[in-house]
């Protein structure tokens, strides 16, 4: 055993190394607890049922949201450097793995090729009305007539709704503001665009996309 002068500070020394080097032991450990948990985690959303028959996550939905929110955080960013498009990368896919359920066995997948065929008609649409809100606006008599509609859907699918709210809100001269069992609040800016909904259009396209699946 060391005597003198250095014994006061060997004997400390030691202790802190030896404290020092649990903590780095825990820290380990703790790290390792964190990556099971990470991969159970992975497993539990990709390969595991949802305890009422569901099915696995489809990895194929997962990327393709995951590629989505991540090209919007490109065009909302317009920041192309390592540091904003690892932090965008990472957060697409945190939303796209929370927002990604488990698809039920009787739950149709989603018609991805129709709904490509839908958005270019969708777009059209939203020409269209854009260049008629701008004569409205133009106008010097501002022929508005502001209204809210009750329209009753008969689509049957949940998908079909959703996707029929949110084509009605990217609509210039409309907007979505209320779903209730199949029927939507919409809110018109003037007689033309309250028309043009009523006519009953949109909700045909989209029941084509889904393939007849309005309710009786």
């Amino acid at each position: 055993m060391v005597k003198g002068p250095l014994n006061r500070f060997s004997v400390p020394l030691a202790g802190r190394v030896s404290t020092l080097a649990g903590k780095r032991v825990g820290t380990v450990q703790a790290n390792q607890k964190l990556f099971e948990y990470c991969i159970r985690g992975i497993r539990l959303a990709f390969f595991a049922n949802d305890g009422c028959g569901g099915s696995p996550m489809s990895a194929r939905t997962f990327i393709l949201k995951t590629i989505t929110l991540f090209g919007l955080w490109i065009l909302l960013s317009g920041k192309i450097d390592a540091f904003h498009l690892s932090v965008g990368l990472l957060g697409a896919a945190v939303i796209a793995w929370i927002n990604t359920k488990p698809r039920h066995p009787d739950e149709p997948p989603l018609p991805l090729m129709r709904l490509a065929a839908y958005a270019p008609w969708l777009f059209w649409q939203i020409m269209k009305s854009g260049l008629h809100i701008t004569k409205v606006i133009l106008d010097p008599r501002l022929p508005v007539n502001p209204k809210l509609i009750r329209y009753r859907t008969k689509l049957g699918n949940n998908h079909a709704v959703v996707l029929l709210a949110n084509s009605i809100t990217l609509t210039p001269g409309t907007v979505t503001t209320d779903v209730v069992s199949g029927e939507l609040v919409v809110h018109a800016l003037d007689d033309q665009s309250s028309g043009d909904l009523m006519a009953g259009a949109m909700e045909q396209k989209i029941d084509d996309v889904f393939h007849s699946n309005r309710s009786a």
